[in-house]
């Protein structure tokens, strides 16, 4: 089987496989409709109704100032405790995301906005953003329902369009890993045939057809026996994990495929006079 084949079957074998393992285990098509079709409430519970009714920011040439007394915290959720503080009357308080810190009766902050400025704790350390001057506007709740009435629709079928190109992405994306990951395997194989001095008659476009073969088994092996039968049907949960597995399989098949190759090309024995 030449190579032009190998990776004909392979392209084929990954544009049936990954969209059904997209559509039907993945993300099936009751999940993503499931998804889209609350998105709307999902949107007004998460983000709408989480902002206070009576807050309003307004940020004009970079400088920031709400209608509340401060400081003040933004709860990002209703069952929790961490928040964006609004903090208009002081200077960057660099303990400020200690617990024990100035606004831990308050909540937990994420970042805090200062009168010109943004600062926020990255893990590694703490870093403070001044707001460009040309910021300016305001927001609110109005704002922030009118926003999601008017990008809601395009987003939602943005998602539909994602949902359905993605696995086909995909399929192109695994197919190009998959042929480079087989260099590897040729090269292996190609090493051991001239140590071995196996069949001499080999390229190496012969070795590469060769071990994608065999690396194209091992895929169908794994995705549909493995992966889907056992551990998806059967819930076996069964992995394979071995160190270089897959290049120990590859390796051998292919030597004895060499072999085998090697002994059908040999001249026969000559006549006994």
């Amino acid at each position: 089987m030449t190579t032009g084949k190998t990776t004909l079957y392979s392209f084929l074998f990954f544009l049936i496989a990954v969209p059904f393992a997209w559509f039907v285990v993945l993300v099936p098509f009751t999940m993503a409709n499931s998804f889209l079709r609350n998105l709307p409430e999902l949107i007004n519970s998460s983000v709408i109704n989480q902002y206070p009714q009576d807050l309003e920011i307004i940020i004009q040439e970079g400088v920031v100032s709400i209608n509340q007394p401060n400081p003040y915290c933004l709860l990002l959720g209703n069952q929790t405790q961490v928040g964006i503080i609004f903090d208009l009357n002081t200077q960057p308080q660099l303990d400020a995301f200690e617990s024990d810190g100035p606004y831990g009766r308050i909540c937990q902050p994420i970042a805090v906005v200062g009168q010109n400025y943004v600062m926020y704790n990255d893990e590694k350390q703490i870093k403070i953003q001044k707001i460009p001057a040309q910021v300016n506007l305001s927001i609110n709740r109005q704002l922030i329902s009118d926003f999601v009435v008017t990008y809601l629709p395009k987003i939602t079928t943005f998602g539909v369009v994602a949902y359905l190109i993605c696995p086909f992405i995909a399929t192109f994306i695994i197919l190009a890993f998959f042929l480079l990951t087989n260099f590897w395997y040729s090269l292996v194989v190609t090493i051991i045939t001239k140590i071995f001095k196996t069949n001499p008659l080999v390229t190496g476009g012969g070795v590469y057809s060769v071990t994608l073969r065999f690396y194209l088994y091992i895929i169908i092996f794994q995705w549909v026996v493995v992966y889907y039968l056992l551990n998806y049907l059967f819930r076996l949960n069964i992995t394979l994990s071995f160190p270089f597995l897959n290049t120990v399989i590859i390796s051998v098949a292919s030597m004895l495929y060499f072999n085998k190759q090697e002994r059908n090309l040999s001249p026969p024995p000559p006549p006994e006079s």
